[in-house]
């Protein structure tokens, strides 16, 4: 898959940014609906309700992955994957990534599909129990899938050693993403029920929108910490002023929401579906804007062209001889600093002629830093363990060394 061409990136990345809103749109309401439906079918079984178990049909009827919602929404998620293959070139997005995603999402919306069928035509509640919680539990790995990909497109810096360190996947970034997911999920997906409770059968209705208005409220209540957990796990190059300002304004909305959705449960009145449904919206545009923010911030320092010069050069440059430098120092560097380093220039960390002149003479510190690296200028991120051998890390810094004296 080619890299997109300069001229056309800005219209790419608005489409990308735009498909990836609505999937994450699509995925709240589905997550969200999905989870309110089985508790509801379980305490149908539990109490042998007949109003809950309409309820938990009333609900199937509405998940948005019926008919050709459920391909559609497979089909977004796979050009959306490709996309960001085309645009950033990620490493980790390699064809077990990609299959392992695409085909638990596909299980878990057939299994959703088979939920809904077997809800209408069985009066037991037993059997669409499992269906659907195993489709939800398919539909919830997906989620960490995406969440771990998402936070390991902010750390660039890890590239390199995702192909042997698989574990450089799981973040406190990636959980943060994960858990404001699912607090975006639940109001979203309440002010939905919220909305569509008119065309229930009256007998439903109220029981939909008063629990619509309990499902909105605990999830704009962990909206502030999930956004606060977001931000403080983002990596230095990631964080945007526009990001943190967009953060705050989706709590400037969800503050005043939640107080009056807390004072109608209260007083025992309604709340209008449409205007909540808006408003939660806008809600999950704003943090998912953010995102996508954080995103291109990454972009914008560099980090991506660094790693398309340095790992696919050879598809984008054409075919020169060029004298490259030999010695095990110089293939090391290459193999695992170049994605993050240039002696003259900033990309991911900072110039290397800045930082090694500290080093001149002290060899064996350097070797000491490589083995076990410190974060000390809080404007980069965090260097990675190279987990060299020994005998790497002292041709590693003896080639530093000699560089910084050719300069």
């Amino acid at each position: 898959m080619p890299v997109v061409p300069a001229a056309y990136l800005p219209l790419f990345t608005i489409l990308l940014g735009a498909g990836q809103l609505l999937q994450l749109l699509w995925t709240a309401a589905l997550v969200g609906g999905m989870l309110f439906s089985l508790v509801v079918l379980l305490q149908a079984q539990r109490h042998r309700d007949p109003l809950r178990m309409g309820c938990a049909r009333e609900l199937s009827r509405r998940l948005p992955a019926n008919g050709l919602f459920g391909p559609l929404y497979w089909l977004l998620a796979a050009v959306n994957l490709a996309a960001v293959y085309s645009r950033y070139r990620p490493p980790f997005l390699t064809p077990p990534f990609l299959g392992s995603a695409l085909v638990l999402l596909a299980g878990a919306l057939t299994l959703l599909f088979f939920y809904r069928r077997l809800l209408h035509r069985q009066r037991s509640a037993g059997i669409p129990l499992l269906v659907g919680t195993a489709g939800l539990l398919l539909l919830l790995g997906t989620l960490v899938l995406f969440a771990c990909g998402g936070a390991a497109l902010l750390n660039p810096e890890y590239w390199p050693h995702l192909d042997y360190n698989p574990l450089h996947f799981l973040s406190w970034n990636a959980l943060a993403r994960l858990l404001l997911f699912l607090a975006l999920a639940l109001p979203l997906s309440g002010a939905a029920l919220l909305s569509g409770s008119q065309s229930a059968p009256p007998d439903l209705q109220p029981y939909l929108v008063r629990r619509g208005m309990l499902l909105a409220v605990p999830g704009l209540l962990l909206l502030p910490p999930g956004v606060l957990f977001v931000l403080v796990t983002l990596p230095v190059i990631a964080r945007t002023p526009l990001g943190a300002l967009l953060s705050a304004a989706a709590l400037l909305v969800a503050l005043p929401l939640c107080l009056q959705l807390c004072h109608r449960l209260r007083e025992g009145r309604d709340l209008a579906g449409r205007p909540l449904l808006a408003a939660v919206t806008l809600i999950v545009l704003l943090v998912g804007l953010g995102d996508v923010l954080s995103r291109e911030q990454v972009w914008a320092d560099g980090t991506v062209l660094a790693r398309q010069t340095v790992s696919a050069g050879a598809e984008q440059q054409p075919a020169v001889p060029v004298a490259q430098p030999v010695g095990p120092g110089a293939q090391l560097f290459r193999e695992h600093c170049a994605v993050c380093h240039r002696f003259d220039k900033r990309l991911v960390g900072p110039p290397l002629l800045e930082v090694l002149p500290r080093y001149r003479g002290r060899s064996d510190a350097l070797q000491q830093f490589i083995r076990q690296p410190v974060k000390r200028d809080p404007d980069y991120p965090a260097m990675p363990a190279l987990e060299l051998r020994q005998e790497e890390i002292a041709a590693l810094a003896a080639y530093l060394l000699d560089r910084l004296e050719q300069h």
